[in-house]
């Protein structure tokens, strides 16, 4: 999980926004390490912040909050 946590990041900071939510996604799934979930988290609101209209951005968010409760 964490590459795709990485390479996500790499995205983030490449403005590669839609490769960004594909990798945190896949970390989601593989990974239920609180740390790493925060991390998704936090990335995903400043992604949130940057494109509000892309749903695919909450819905990763929420699949992330669910396995931090988890």
């Amino acid at each position: 999980a964490n590459a795709y946590i990485n390479r996500g990041n790499a995205n983030l900071k490449s403005k590669n926004y839609q490769g960004a939510i594909d990798d945190y996604a896949k970390a989601i799934t593989l990974d239920n390490n609180y740390e790493d979930y925060q991390n998704i988290i936090d990335d995903l609101l400043r992604l949130i912040e940057l494109d509000p209209n892309d749903s695919n951005k909450y819905i990763s968010r929420g699949d992330a909050l669910i396995k931090l409760e988890n």
